[in-house]
Protein backbone atom coordinates (compact mmCIF):
# COMPACT_ATOMS: atom_id res chain seq x y z
CA UNK A 1 0.00 0.00 0.00
CA UNK A 2 2.97 2.31 0.79
CA UNK A 3 4.34 1.59 -2.72
CA UNK A 4 0.92 2.58 -4.37
CA UNK A 5 0.81 5.73 -2.48
CA UNK A 6 4.74 6.68 -3.12
CA UNK A 7 3.04 6.24 -7.12
CA UNK A 8 0.94 8.53 -6.24
CA UNK A 9 2.74 10.86 -4.79
CA UNK A 10 4.99 11.26 -7.58
CA UNK A 11 2.83 11.53 -10.68
CA UNK A 12 0.88 14.00 -8.53
CA UNK A 13 4.52 16.08 -8.07
CA UNK A 14 5.95 15.71 -11.39
CA UNK A 15 5.47 18.51 -13.51
CA UNK A 16 5.99 15.94 -16.82
CA UNK A 17 2.55 14.48 -15.42
CA UNK A 18 0.76 18.05 -15.20
CA UNK A 19 1.97 19.04 -18.46
CA UNK A 20 0.73 16.32 -20.27
CA UNK A 21 -2.40 16.94 -19.01
CA UNK A 22 -2.55 20.37 -19.81
CA UNK A 23 -1.67 19.86 -23.85
CA UNK A 24 -3.99 17.19 -23.39
CA UNK A 25 -7.07 19.88 -22.33
CA UNK A 26 -5.43 22.59 -24.40
CA UNK A 27 -4.96 20.61 -27.85
CA UNK A 28 -8.30 20.38 -29.21
CA UNK A 29 -8.89 23.96 -27.59
CA UNK A 30 -6.06 25.39 -30.12
CA UNK A 31 -7.55 23.76 -32.72
CA UNK A 32 -10.78 24.75 -32.58
CA UNK A 33 -10.03 28.43 -32.23
CA UNK A 34 -7.18 28.66 -34.77
CA UNK A 35 -9.04 26.29 -37.29
CA UNK A 36 -12.59 27.94 -37.20
CA UNK A 37 -11.69 31.64 -37.14
CA UNK A 38 -9.19 31.15 -39.54
CA UNK A 39 -11.13 29.03 -42.23
CA UNK A 40 -14.19 30.71 -41.28
CA UNK A 41 -15.60 32.69 -44.77
CA UNK A 42 -13.25 31.28 -47.18
CA UNK A 43 -15.65 30.23 -50.26
CA UNK A 44 -16.42 34.12 -49.04
CA UNK A 45 -13.54 35.14 -50.60
CA UNK A 46 -12.96 33.53 -53.45
CA UNK A 47 -12.90 37.29 -55.43
CA UNK A 48 -9.76 37.57 -53.62
CA UNK A 49 -8.05 35.22 -56.58
CA UNK A 50 -6.02 36.87 -59.42
CA UNK A 51 -6.67 36.38 -62.80
CA UNK A 52 -4.01 38.14 -65.83
CA UNK A 53 -5.74 38.56 -69.06
CA UNK A 54 -4.01 38.79 -72.09
CA UNK A 55 -6.16 40.34 -74.87
CA UNK A 56 -5.20 40.13 -78.67
CA UNK A 57 -8.54 41.23 -79.82
CA UNK A 58 -9.89 45.17 -79.96
CA UNK A 59 -13.58 43.86 -80.12
CA UNK A 60 -14.49 40.38 -78.67
CA UNK A 61 -11.57 40.84 -76.28
CA UNK A 62 -12.62 44.28 -75.09
CA UNK A 63 -15.74 43.24 -74.38
CA UNK A 64 -14.72 40.68 -72.40
CA UNK A 65 -12.52 42.73 -70.40
CA UNK A 66 -15.54 44.96 -69.99
CA UNK A 67 -17.87 42.14 -68.25
CA UNK A 68 -14.99 41.09 -65.60
CA UNK A 69 -14.31 44.48 -64.71
CA UNK A 70 -18.28 45.27 -64.38
CA UNK A 71 -18.78 41.49 -62.22
CA UNK A 72 -15.19 40.71 -61.14
CA UNK A 73 -15.26 36.75 -60.44
CA UNK A 74 -11.85 37.55 -58.98
CA UNK A 75 -9.16 40.07 -59.13
CA UNK A 76 -8.46 40.81 -62.62
CA UNK A 77 -5.01 41.97 -64.21
CA UNK A 78 -4.65 42.83 -68.09
CA UNK A 79 -1.25 42.20 -68.92
CA UNK A 80 0.08 43.04 -72.56
CA UNK A 81 1.68 40.32 -73.14
CA UNK A 82 1.98 36.64 -72.55
CA UNK A 83 5.72 36.00 -71.33
CA UNK A 84 4.74 38.83 -68.70
CA UNK A 85 1.40 36.85 -67.56
CA UNK A 86 3.54 33.07 -67.55
CA UNK A 87 5.98 35.34 -65.23
CA UNK A 88 3.28 36.83 -62.84
CA UNK A 89 1.88 32.87 -63.03
CA UNK A 90 5.32 31.40 -62.27
CA UNK A 91 5.58 33.43 -59.21
CA UNK A 92 2.39 33.19 -58.14
CA UNK A 93 1.24 36.67 -58.18
CA UNK A 94 -2.05 35.37 -60.41
CA UNK A 95 -3.28 32.17 -60.69
CA UNK A 96 -5.18 31.66 -63.68
CA UNK A 97 -4.26 33.53 -67.58
CA UNK A 98 -6.93 33.74 -69.71
CA UNK A 99 -5.66 34.67 -73.49
CA UNK A 100 -7.90 36.21 -75.90
CA UNK A 101 -6.82 35.44 -79.92
CA UNK A 102 -6.26 38.16 -82.24
CA UNK A 103 -9.38 36.46 -84.60
CA UNK A 104 -11.68 36.32 -82.29
CA UNK A 105 -14.41 38.38 -83.23
CA UNK A 106 -13.52 37.90 -87.24
CA UNK A 107 -14.82 34.14 -86.04
CA UNK A 108 -17.44 35.02 -84.85
CA UNK A 109 -18.77 36.94 -87.71
CA UNK A 110 -18.16 34.50 -89.52
CA UNK A 111 -20.00 31.82 -87.84
CA UNK A 112 -16.86 29.85 -86.46
CA UNK A 113 -15.85 29.17 -83.16
CA UNK A 114 -13.39 31.35 -81.25
CA UNK A 115 -11.35 29.28 -78.73
CA UNK A 116 -10.29 31.38 -75.05
CA UNK A 117 -7.11 30.08 -73.79
CA UNK A 118 -6.87 29.33 -69.86
CA UNK A 119 -3.32 28.22 -68.43
CA UNK A 120 -2.86 26.77 -64.74
CA UNK A 121 0.27 26.29 -62.94
CA UNK A 122 -0.19 22.67 -61.50
CA UNK A 123 2.05 23.48 -59.31
CA UNK A 124 -0.29 25.45 -56.94
CA UNK A 125 -1.90 23.43 -54.07
CA UNK A 126 -5.39 21.55 -55.99
CA UNK A 127 -7.73 23.70 -54.02
CA UNK A 128 -6.59 26.82 -56.10
CA UNK A 129 -6.70 25.00 -59.68
CA UNK A 130 -10.11 23.87 -58.87
CA UNK A 131 -11.22 27.17 -57.92
CA UNK A 132 -10.08 28.86 -61.08
CA UNK A 133 -10.95 25.70 -63.25
CA UNK A 134 -14.49 27.15 -62.01
CA UNK A 135 -13.37 30.43 -62.30
CA UNK A 136 -12.44 29.96 -66.21
CA UNK A 137 -15.63 27.71 -66.65
CA UNK A 138 -17.99 30.50 -65.29
CA UNK A 139 -16.66 32.80 -67.60
CA UNK A 140 -16.76 30.64 -70.65
CA UNK A 141 -20.53 30.88 -70.21
CA UNK A 142 -21.11 34.19 -69.68
CA UNK A 143 -19.10 35.06 -73.15
CA UNK A 144 -21.22 32.29 -74.52
CA UNK A 145 -24.12 33.62 -73.46
CA UNK A 146 -23.32 37.28 -74.47
CA UNK A 147 -22.34 36.38 -77.86
CA UNK A 148 -25.36 33.90 -78.86
CA UNK A 149 -27.87 37.40 -77.72
CA UNK A 150 -25.67 39.00 -79.98
CA UNK A 151 -25.86 36.49 -83.08
CA UNK A 152 -29.75 36.36 -82.47
CA UNK A 153 -29.78 40.10 -82.31
CA UNK A 154 -27.94 40.26 -85.49
CA UNK A 155 -30.08 37.86 -86.61
CA UNK A 156 -33.11 39.23 -86.14
CA UNK A 157 -32.05 43.03 -88.45
CA UNK A 158 -31.02 40.58 -91.10
CA UNK A 159 -34.00 38.65 -91.46
CA UNK A 160 -35.97 41.79 -92.21
CA UNK A 161 -33.90 42.20 -95.53
CA UNK A 162 -34.23 38.52 -96.02
CA UNK A 163 -37.03 36.05 -97.24
CA UNK A 164 -36.88 33.27 -94.93
CA UNK A 165 -35.43 30.51 -97.71
CA UNK A 166 -32.31 32.84 -98.53
CA UNK A 167 -31.75 33.84 -94.35
CA UNK A 168 -31.46 29.92 -93.66
CA UNK A 169 -29.34 29.33 -96.71
CA UNK A 170 -27.64 32.41 -96.70
CA UNK A 171 -27.04 33.78 -93.44
CA UNK A 172 -28.09 31.39 -90.63
CA UNK A 173 -24.82 29.71 -88.35
CA UNK A 174 -24.82 26.26 -88.21
CA UNK A 175 -27.02 24.42 -85.22
CA UNK A 176 -23.78 24.01 -82.94
CA UNK A 177 -23.05 27.44 -83.50
CA UNK A 178 -26.07 28.84 -81.56
CA UNK A 179 -24.69 26.36 -78.36
CA UNK A 180 -21.31 27.10 -78.06
CA UNK A 181 -19.69 29.98 -80.16
CA UNK A 182 -16.59 29.93 -77.61
CA UNK A 183 -14.43 27.14 -77.11
CA UNK A 184 -12.00 26.97 -74.57
CA UNK A 185 -8.45 25.64 -74.09
CA UNK A 186 -6.73 24.56 -71.08
CA UNK A 187 -3.40 24.58 -70.40
CA UNK A 188 -1.35 23.08 -67.76
CA UNK A 189 2.26 23.84 -66.77
CA UNK A 190 4.46 22.45 -64.41
CA UNK A 191 2.56 19.09 -64.11
CA UNK A 192 2.34 17.27 -61.07
CA UNK A 193 2.00 13.26 -60.52
CA UNK A 194 -1.06 13.71 -58.59
CA UNK A 195 -2.22 14.76 -54.88
CA UNK A 196 -0.08 12.08 -52.81
CA UNK A 197 3.18 14.93 -54.33
CA UNK A 198 1.12 17.83 -54.13
CA UNK A 199 0.65 16.95 -50.16
CA UNK A 200 4.40 16.78 -50.29
CA UNK A 201 5.35 20.35 -49.05
CA UNK A 202 2.62 19.74 -45.94
CA UNK A 203 3.79 16.94 -45.36
CA UNK A 204 7.64 18.27 -44.91
CA UNK A 205 6.10 21.37 -42.70
CA UNK A 206 4.59 18.76 -40.01
CA UNK A 207 6.96 16.95 -39.91
CA UNK A 208 9.83 18.94 -39.19
CA UNK A 209 7.50 21.02 -36.88
CA UNK A 210 6.78 18.12 -34.95
CA UNK A 211 10.02 16.83 -34.83
CA UNK A 212 11.58 20.20 -34.17
CA UNK A 213 8.83 20.54 -30.96
CA UNK A 214 9.87 17.00 -29.55
CA UNK A 215 14.06 17.70 -30.09
CA UNK A 216 13.23 21.40 -28.31
CA UNK A 217 11.58 19.49 -25.49
CA UNK A 218 13.66 16.86 -24.91
CA UNK A 219 16.81 18.74 -25.25
CA UNK A 220 15.44 21.23 -22.48
CA UNK A 221 14.84 18.19 -20.38
CA UNK A 222 18.48 16.83 -20.49
CA UNK A 223 19.38 20.44 -19.93
CA UNK A 224 17.67 20.51 -16.43
CA UNK A 225 18.96 17.52 -15.60
CA UNK A 226 22.56 18.72 -15.95
CA UNK A 227 24.49 18.77 -12.26
CA UNK A 228 24.55 22.34 -10.22
CA UNK A 229 27.77 24.54 -11.64
CA UNK A 230 27.74 24.58 -15.19
CA UNK A 231 27.35 27.82 -16.82
CA UNK A 232 23.97 28.18 -18.57
CA UNK A 233 25.69 29.26 -21.57
CA UNK A 234 27.20 25.87 -21.93
CA UNK A 235 23.90 23.73 -22.84
CA UNK A 236 22.35 26.44 -25.15
CA UNK A 237 25.40 26.42 -27.16
CA UNK A 238 25.74 22.89 -27.89
CA UNK A 239 21.87 22.69 -28.49
CA UNK A 240 22.56 25.08 -31.38
CA UNK A 241 25.10 23.27 -32.27
CA UNK A 242 23.18 19.97 -32.32
CA UNK A 243 20.52 21.10 -34.35
CA UNK A 244 22.60 21.88 -37.36
CA UNK A 245 23.60 18.51 -37.23
CA UNK A 246 20.36 16.59 -36.60
CA UNK A 247 18.65 19.06 -39.00
CA UNK A 248 20.81 18.04 -41.51
CA UNK A 249 19.69 14.04 -40.79
CA UNK A 250 16.10 14.79 -40.54
CA UNK A 251 15.90 16.56 -43.73
CA UNK A 252 18.07 14.24 -45.80
CA UNK A 253 16.33 10.98 -44.57
CA UNK A 254 12.96 12.97 -45.34
CA UNK A 255 14.21 13.67 -48.96
CA UNK A 256 15.84 10.36 -49.53
CA UNK A 257 12.09 8.83 -48.58
CA UNK A 258 10.50 11.30 -50.89
CA UNK A 259 12.65 10.46 -53.72
CA UNK A 260 12.39 6.84 -53.15
CA UNK A 261 8.04 7.08 -53.41
CA UNK A 262 8.10 9.55 -56.08
CA UNK A 263 11.40 9.06 -58.48
CA UNK A 264 14.03 11.00 -59.29
CA UNK A 265 13.72 15.04 -58.21
CA UNK A 266 13.68 17.32 -61.67
CA UNK A 267 15.84 19.88 -59.76
CA UNK A 268 18.32 17.19 -57.93
CA UNK A 269 18.77 15.55 -55.00
CA UNK A 270 21.13 18.14 -53.31
CA UNK A 271 19.69 21.59 -53.72
CA UNK A 272 15.99 19.78 -52.27
CA UNK A 273 17.85 18.64 -49.85
CA UNK A 274 19.70 22.06 -48.97
CA UNK A 275 16.87 23.85 -48.72
CA UNK A 276 14.97 21.31 -46.80
CA UNK A 277 17.65 21.55 -44.36
CA UNK A 278 17.42 25.00 -44.19
CA UNK A 279 13.60 24.62 -43.34
CA UNK A 280 13.84 21.78 -40.88
CA UNK A 281 16.80 23.85 -38.79
CA UNK A 282 14.39 26.73 -39.13
CA UNK A 283 11.89 24.92 -37.13
CA UNK A 284 13.52 23.34 -35.11
CA UNK A 285 15.82 27.18 -33.64
CA UNK A 286 11.62 28.56 -33.51
CA UNK A 287 11.07 25.73 -31.26
CA UNK A 288 13.61 25.91 -28.98
CA UNK A 289 12.30 29.86 -27.98
CA UNK A 290 9.38 28.71 -26.43
CA UNK A 291 11.73 26.02 -24.35
CA UNK A 292 13.65 28.11 -23.05
CA UNK A 293 10.97 30.67 -22.06
CA UNK A 294 8.67 28.17 -20.42
CA UNK A 295 10.62 24.99 -19.85
CA UNK A 296 8.91 21.65 -20.70
CA UNK A 297 5.48 23.41 -20.54
CA UNK A 298 6.88 25.60 -24.07
CA UNK A 299 5.20 22.67 -25.59
CA UNK A 300 1.89 24.44 -25.58
CA UNK A 301 2.90 27.08 -27.44
CA UNK A 302 5.23 25.03 -30.08
CA UNK A 303 1.31 23.61 -30.91
CA UNK A 304 0.23 26.70 -31.35
CA UNK A 305 2.97 27.42 -33.80
CA UNK A 306 2.42 23.84 -35.30
CA UNK A 307 -1.50 24.35 -35.77
CA UNK A 308 -1.11 28.00 -36.98
CA UNK A 309 1.76 27.28 -39.50
CA UNK A 310 -0.84 24.15 -40.94
CA UNK A 311 -3.48 26.27 -41.45
CA UNK A 312 -1.99 29.59 -42.69
CA UNK A 313 0.79 27.99 -44.48
CA UNK A 314 -1.13 27.87 -48.20
CA UNK A 315 -1.29 24.28 -48.94
CA UNK A 316 -4.66 23.44 -47.88
CA UNK A 317 -6.26 26.60 -48.15
CA UNK A 318 -4.92 29.45 -50.79
CA UNK A 319 -3.67 32.50 -48.72
CA UNK A 320 -5.96 34.66 -50.62
CA UNK A 321 -8.96 32.68 -49.33
CA UNK A 322 -7.55 33.21 -45.23
CA UNK A 323 -8.88 35.99 -42.61
CA UNK A 324 -6.76 38.80 -42.01
CA UNK A 325 -5.64 37.67 -38.72
CA UNK A 326 -3.84 34.42 -40.61
CA UNK A 327 -2.54 36.29 -43.19
CA UNK A 328 -0.77 38.43 -41.26
CA UNK A 329 0.80 35.75 -38.62
CA UNK A 330 1.68 33.85 -41.99
CA UNK A 331 4.55 36.31 -42.77
CA UNK A 332 6.44 35.68 -39.40
CA UNK A 333 6.23 31.73 -39.48
CA UNK A 334 8.39 29.69 -41.52
CA UNK A 335 5.82 26.92 -42.51
CA UNK A 336 5.17 29.71 -45.21
CA UNK A 337 8.42 30.38 -46.87
CA UNK A 338 9.29 26.22 -46.25
CA UNK A 339 6.17 25.32 -48.00
CA UNK A 340 5.69 27.49 -51.12
CA UNK A 341 9.66 26.71 -51.55
CA UNK A 342 9.17 23.28 -51.53
CA UNK A 343 6.37 23.59 -53.97
CA UNK A 344 8.73 25.36 -56.11
CA UNK A 345 11.93 23.05 -55.96
CA UNK A 346 9.60 20.21 -56.70
CA UNK A 347 7.40 20.93 -59.20
CA UNK A 348 9.02 24.70 -60.59
CA UNK A 349 7.78 28.07 -60.34
CA UNK A 350 10.39 31.28 -59.34
CA UNK A 351 10.74 32.86 -56.16
CA UNK A 352 12.85 30.27 -54.07
CA UNK A 353 15.48 32.73 -53.46
CA UNK A 354 13.21 34.88 -51.61
CA UNK A 355 11.70 32.02 -49.42
CA UNK A 356 15.42 30.92 -47.98
CA UNK A 357 16.32 34.66 -47.54
CA UNK A 358 12.97 34.40 -45.08
CA UNK A 359 13.92 31.17 -43.82
CA UNK A 360 17.60 32.48 -42.92
CA UNK A 361 15.90 35.28 -41.13
CA UNK A 362 13.93 33.67 -39.37
CA UNK A 363 16.59 31.01 -38.07
CA UNK A 364 18.76 33.97 -37.28
CA UNK A 365 15.89 35.98 -35.96
CA UNK A 366 15.32 32.57 -33.69
CA UNK A 367 18.89 32.00 -32.66
CA UNK A 368 19.69 35.44 -31.09
CA UNK A 369 15.93 35.57 -29.17
CA UNK A 370 17.34 32.56 -27.97
CA UNK A 371 20.58 34.01 -27.18
CA UNK A 372 18.66 37.07 -25.41
CA UNK A 373 16.39 34.91 -23.27
CA UNK A 374 19.21 32.44 -22.05
CA UNK A 375 21.46 35.81 -20.91
CA UNK A 376 17.96 37.66 -19.12
CA UNK A 377 16.43 34.50 -17.82
CA UNK A 378 17.44 33.35 -13.87
CA UNK A 379 18.97 29.70 -14.39
CA UNK A 380 17.82 27.61 -11.22
CA UNK A 381 20.19 25.50 -9.64
CA UNK A 382 19.05 22.14 -10.69
CA UNK A 383 21.01 20.28 -8.19
CA UNK A 384 18.89 22.00 -5.41
CA UNK A 385 15.92 21.40 -7.48
CA UNK A 386 17.28 17.63 -7.02
CA UNK A 387 17.35 17.42 -3.31
CA UNK A 388 14.21 19.33 -2.58
CA UNK A 389 12.42 16.26 -4.80
CA UNK A 390 14.57 13.94 -2.84
CA UNK A 391 13.66 14.90 0.37
CA UNK A 392 9.85 15.02 -0.77
CA UNK A 393 9.95 11.79 -1.36
CA UNK A 394 11.72 10.21 1.16
CA UNK A 395 9.35 12.24 3.53
CA UNK A 396 6.23 10.48 1.84
CA UNK A 397 7.88 7.07 2.26
CA UNK A 398 7.99 7.86 6.21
Amino acid sequence: MKAWRVTLNAFRNSPIIWTGVLVAIIYPVILVNVFMPGYGGVLHRVDHMRMAVVNHDAHLGREIIDGLRSHPPVEVSVLPTMQAAEKALENRSVQLILQIPPNATQHIRSYQPATLSFVLDNSNPVMVNDIMRSVGQGITQAVNTQVASQIQRRMSTVSQSHSKANLIRTVAPPVGFWIHPIHTSWISIHSTAGFAQEMIPLMFLIGFSVGGMTLATNLEAAALQLPSGIRKWHPFVLRSVAIIGISLIVSGVSTFMVSMATGPFTRGFIPIWTFEWLASASFMYVAQIATLLFGPRGILANLLVLITSIVSCGAIVPPQLLSAYLLGLRRILPGTYAVNGTFNMLFGGTGTTEDVVRLFSILIVSIMLGALIVLVKRTPDVGLLDQEMHHHLLLDQR
